[in-house]
């Protein structure tokens, strides 16, 4: 289902950049010019999707409430999201001790 979404994102936003791209080319070669030659119009569309995408904040990492009990990583991910920095010499076991006990037992 998530994939599913994610695909369905991804082809709305392409949607959008051929629409851009259309809006960029036709006033200045004329929608002739789009129609008749296609492949300028998606070599536009790629070009401003690639743009969108490098420019694009990447997605944070799903964690699920539970892993941070086991992974180190997924900790500090936790701990973070608590604004609970570990602190100096504090051991894995420590942190991750406070960590739940700010939490109180919601996970």
């Amino acid at each position: 289902m998530a994939m599913s979404a994610a695909k369905s994102s991804q082809a709305a936003s392409f949607a959008k950049d051929l629409q851009e791209a259309r809006c960029l080319l036709a006033p200045v070669f004329g929608e002739a010019y789009c129609t008749k030659r296609p492949w300028m119009l998606l070599l536009a569309a790629v070009w401003i999707a690639v743009n969108r995408l490098q420019h694009q904040e990447p997605e944070a990492p799903s964690i699920s409430s539970d892993d941070w009990r086991t992974s180190n990583s997924a900790l500090e991910a936790k701990a973070t999201a608590l604004s609970l920095p570990s602190r100096p010499g504090e051991t894995w076991e420590k942190w991750r001790d406070r960590v739940a006990q700010k939490l109180g037992g919601r996970g």
